[in-house]
């Protein structure tokens, strides 16, 4: 996904996706032809606690006087716009709901008060491709039901299962004044999704949390985390997850993404980008060079150090004053932070056996699960700067393992464990200003090296761990008890609460045009259903999520075309156009054609394609992603993938592909990644630039890497049974 596309863009299509081609498919057939049909004009519920303001309202248009009542009426497409005030309810949005949006008219003055109360704020169950947009929810707590949650995304908690896919938060505060506030904004048992610009406070476990999805294609970008107990937490967490450009501080901990049994399993944590083919609870990895699709990168992570925060049972006796803490954690990449004034560690890594203390065979039987001893490999922290960590206690006098950075093993054995295997975890080019464990860290184990030994040091290493769990808890019984964390500062509102919204009274003008009954000349964003859709030289058009087109779209020599999710049924056809985004989910019912594009950025990710896709003589300006998109699947093809003759760079991953896929006779890098044909894959005779790739590939047929120059390094790509595989060399 590109970031110079607009707002909307981002936060309505452009995101964590696999929603919306499921979405256009699942929705229809979960409400059945009349309701889609029904729903064609995008209704906005817009709700205004002193009801209808009388007068002529449009027919697209109804107000209700709670949220509850407006989700209630809302189904795929549909808008519910809250208007300023403090609603002092509860709302829950079920499957049948899937597809819609909740957005407040400002972050700051729509608040969803829970009064201190046992509940949730908003609860997503299991709905799928739902957006809620710039409100705050607050004080909503733990009881005896499963509550406590301001946001929470629920795909099923406890299930062990996905689902539902495609959740997205954005403009979003989450806070608690109180003790009683589990997380703020939450998502569990689900993929595909994002968060951004978002802000937590209070919460006894943390202030966001995404866990229990092996593959969970998340992104989570411009989040402000403080005051709570962890700032960040992840169970099982796995696959392309990345956490960037963010601010993590005050917090007990920071960021701790973790291996967790028996709760919110498949264990364990695998950032590894072949974890959804993971079987093993702890699975090994051969070497340091592997590759990585979890990432924490470019954050603040600074003074996390804050000992009167709430806590629950789990966070009072987790290792406190650590920026970022990796318990059990594999496969996960920590890069370009700014780490600094963390109490005992910047970065701690360690093995992580759970439950703890490890249980007894009998307790096994009788519980239906025992302890896992979840190692810590793979992992890689690298051009991150430190400093001032590891002053605790004040005035010194602190242990050997606090500092900058540590990575610690070699205990499990001493519990009853399994010898340790924490190996092939690395350190490169950061910029340390105090202690690391092991000392030299950037030496033994640094990158450099393709295995990496065990960091070790058994029992002292273990005995540190506990002394940090020990404090935490100490502290809080004893010198400082938790204490209600305060209101936050206002947080910035989203620019255009209109964005995107057909127009209604509260947005007169609208930010989407419907379509015309037959051609529609495109210019501007559009939505709703037409005929046929051109895009003239040098206009900018955009095919909102759900727009329905019952015959070709054709872009024209300069045109640009941003298809956020739309049901084509006849070709795509760009020829020589500047720039083309097909990244929304939707569906493509001939073929996808692309050829001479002149400029970027373009990307074709993220939609079901019945017939053949063509990627053709495109300029050297124009570097194509054919799938392999940030945080959402590739294309899925009922045809073949053909892509030739183009001049500039071309990625070709996570796309699966029912025909051949051929990739031939281009003249810049080529990269091949984790792409599956049922024919043939054949990668051969393109002549570009150094450092293309062919790996993790699937072919039903044969697999041929042959005559490119330079060499296309190929590993790890399967054939058919008994049929010819060439890939895994450099040729």
């Amino acid at each position: 996904m590109s970031l110079m596309r607009s707002y909307r863009a981002r936060s309505r299509a452009g995101l964590p996706r696999a929603l919306r081609a499921v979405a256009v498919a699942l929705v229809v057939v979960a409400f059945g032809a009349s309701a889609a049909a029904a729903n064609a004009a995008w209704n906005v519920n817009i709700v205004r606690q002193a009801g209808s303001p009388g007068g002529t309202i449009p027919a697209n248009t109804h107000y209700y006087t709670t949220i509850q009542a407006a989700v209630n009426a809302s189904y795929k497409s549909d808008y519910v716009l809250i208007e300023p005030g403090i609603y002092e309810e509860a709302v829950k949005v079920t499957p049948e709901h899937s597809g819609i949006w909740i957005r407040g008219r400002n972050r700051n003055t729509v608040i969803i008060d829970g009064q201190n109360k046992p509940g949730n704020g908003i609860e997503i169950y299991k709905a799928n491709n739902v957006w809620v947009e710039n409100l705050t929810v607050r004080n909503f707590d733990t009881g005896s039901c499963d509550c406590g949650n301001e946001i929470w995304w629920n795909g099923g908690g406890g299930s062990k299962k996905i689902g539902a896919t495609g959740w997205f938060g954005s403009y979003l505060t989450a806070y608690d004044t109180g003790l009683h506030g589990s997380y703020g904004i939450f998502t569990d048992n689900e993929e595909n999704g994002s968060f951004e610009n978002i802000y937590a406070s209070g919460f006894n476990d943390s202030g966001l949390y995404i866990g229990a999805c092996r593959e969970c294609d998340a992104l989570v970008t411009n989040a402000t985390m403080e005051n709570n107990s962890l700032g960040y937490s992840g169970s099982n967490s796995s696959g392309k997850l990345t956490i960037e450009n963010s601010v993590f501080n005050h917090n007990l901990t920071g960021i701790a993404p973790n291996s967790e049994n028996p709760g919110d399993g498949p264990p364990p944590l695998d950032g590894a980008c072949n974890s959804r083919f993971n079987t093993s609870n702890t699975p090994t990895f051969a070497s340091t060079n592997i590759r990585r699709c979890e990432f924490i990168r470019n954050n603040r992570v600074e003074e996390n150090n804050n000992l009167s925060v709430p806590t629950n049972g789990s966070t009072e006796v987790a290792p406190w004053g650590v920026g970022i803490e990796l318990p059990g954690d594999y496969a996960v990449q920590v890069e370009k932070n700014t780490i600094k004034n963390n109490p005992n560690n910047g970065v701690l890594g360690f093995e992580y056996p759970n439950p703890f203390p490890p249980t007894t065979p009998e307790e096994e039987i009788a519980k239906g699960y025992g302890t896992i001893f979840f190692q810590l490999s793979g992992n890689k922290i690298s051009e991150n700067k430190f400093s001032g960590n590891g002053y605790w206690p004040v005035g010194g006098g602190g242990s050997p393992y606090t500092g900058d950075l540590s990575l610690i093993s070699g205990y499990a054995e001493l519990f009853g464990g399994p010898p340790s295997t924490s190996v092939n975890n690395c350190a490169s080019a950061n910029s340390f200003a105090d202690a690391t464990f092991p000392a030299n860290i950037e030496g033994v184990w640094g990158c450099q090296h393709s295995t990496t030994p065990l960091p070790g040091n058994g029992l002292p290493a273990a005995e540190y761990l506990l002394t940090l769990q020990g404090e935490s808890k100490f502290i809080k019984e004893h010198v400082l008890p938790p204490q209600g964390q305060p209101v936050p500062p206002e947080q910035p509102t989203m620019p255009n609460f209109c964005e995107g919204i057909p127009a209604n009274p509260d947005c007169p003008s609208g930010g989407a045009v419907a379509l015309s009954a037959g051609t529609t000349t495109c210019n501007g964003t559009y939505y709703g259903s037409g005929s046929e859709v051109s895009v003239p030289a040098g206009d900018v058009c955009t095919l909102d999520w759900g727009t329905k087109v019952s015959g070709n779209v054709q872009v024209q020599q300069g045109g640009t075309l941003n298809d956020e999710g739309a049901v084509i049924s006849g070709n795509l056809q760009v020829n020589n156009g500047a720039s083309i985004q097909v990244e929304g989910g939707g569906s493509i019912g001939g073929n996808l054609q692309v050829q001479g594009l002149t400029g970027g950025p373009n990307s074709l990710c993220n939609t079901t394609v019945t017939g053949n896709v063509e990627v053709h003589n495109n300029s050297s300006h124009s570097p194509v992603q054919i799938g392999g998109c940030v945080d959402e699947p590739g294309l899925t093809v009922g045809g073949n993938l053909q892509v030739q003759n183009n001049a500039a760079n071309v990625t070709v991953g996570r796309n699966a592909i029912k025909g051949n896929l051929q990739v031939q006779n281009n003249t810049s890098v080529v990269t091949v990644n984790e792409n599956t044909a049922g024919g043939n894959i054949q990668v051969k005779n393109n002549t570009g630039g150094a450092g293309g790739s062919l790996a993790e590939n699937g072919a039903g047929g044969s697999c041929e890497l042959q005559n490119d120059s330079p060499t296309i390094a190929g590993s790890e790509n399967k054939a058919g049974s008994g049929k010819i595989n060439t890939c895994n060399r450099s040729a």
